[in-house]
């Protein structure tokens, strides 16, 4: 079978498409500041933003970082949105705070973070 131009470039975009879902990076969330209590992974991909079941989620820790150029963002109020107030940290290891290295990470007690995304930056 020979593949045209337009084949190849279609069958390229789709494995770039799929090599991007599984860029992102993976947290277990917790239910408590301490990182006790109920617990599940997160796997959050590239350029996506999820929104946890409520109540949300008091504490995480990095399971996998991301790729490259990969920000990661915790959001406190509401649902993803403006980046610009949400608790941001480099995913792909380029953080001295987002490490995959057992630490707990959380917005303090009393507080929750109700949504988390990843972003390409430059």
């Amino acid at each position: 079978m020979q593949l045209t131009l337009s084949k190849a470039t279609a069958a390229g975009t789709l494995l770039l498409s799929l090599a991007n879902l599984t860029s992102g990076y993976v947290v277990t969330v917790f239910q408590n500041p301490d990182c006790t209590g109920d617990s599940r992974d997160i796997n959050v991909y590239d350029n996506t933003c999820h929104a946890p079941a409520n109540p949300g989620f008091a504490a995480f820790k990095v399971t996998t970082y991301g790729s490259g150029n990969q920000r990661a963002y915790f959001f406190q109020a509401g649902s993803c949105g403006d980046i610009t107030n949400a608790h941001s940290w480099w995913a792909d290891g380029g953080s001295d705070t987002f490490l995959a290295d057992g630490r707990c990470i959380s917005p303090g007690a009393g507080h929750v973070w109700n949504a988390l995304a990843s972003y390409w930056e430059a």
